[in-house]
């Protein structure tokens, strides 16, 4: 079986901009690309998520097939997780698969596969992190919203969750953690 890491944390915690360092320096590892109903952001290619319309997504949701897995609605759109996309990586023992998802989406996958699911947490400073928010251009509103959540899951309790990693500095040594979290699967196989 493979294994997939998944990247959680607050908002404005670098988590996207690290898996993509993470897939820029360890060619084993691959993006587990979720779905979602927004709209593309400048820069996104087909790799970021696999962007659907709300109605077909809601097919898939309300189908007696099972095909999502986990879903959350976040600023009125969805973003999921479809069973395939994880079935296909879980046969592939060749690779790692790196995705970032909310710690609820991880819940779900980490119950659904427990020995092949990890969870990395990267913790950042809520000051920090809501600078970050604010640097993406995100409304003063969502970022003030996100600087108090971001609080709460600070101090939150996150079952599951084997690795904590901090991205307080520069992101190149976080990205050296996590590389040496993903060998440790590696040197396994």
């Amino acid at each position: 079986m493979g294994k997939i890491f998944c990247i959680i944390g607050n908002s404005g915690a670098g988590k996207t901009s690290l898996a993509k360092d993470v897939f820029k320096s360890d060619s084993r590892v691959k993006h587990l690309v979720s779905c979602t109903t927004r709209t593309r952001r400048e820069g996104e290619n087909d790799h970021s998520y696999n962007f659907y319309s709300r109605v077909y997504f809601e097919e898939l949701l309300f189908t007696e097939s099972l095909e999502v897995l986990e879903y959350d609605e976040y600023g009125g759109e969805y973003y999921g997780l479809l069973r395939s996309t994880v079935e296909e990586a879980l046969e592939d023992t060749e690779s790692a698969y790196l995705m970032v998802i909310t710690y609820k989406g991880f819940a779900v996958l980490k119950d659904l596969f427990p020995s092949d699911v990890e969870g990395v947490y990267i913790r950042c400073n809520p000051f920090r992190a809501l600078g970050r928010v604010l640097k993406r251009g995100d409304s003063i509103h969502n970022s003030i919203h996100r600087f108090f959540v971001n609080l709460r899951f600070l101090f939150s309790k996150r079952e599951g969750v084997r690795y904590c990693v901090d991205n307080n500095g520069g992101i190149s040594g976080t990205v050296v953690k996590v590389l040496g979290i993903i060998d440790g699967y590696f040197n396994t196989i």
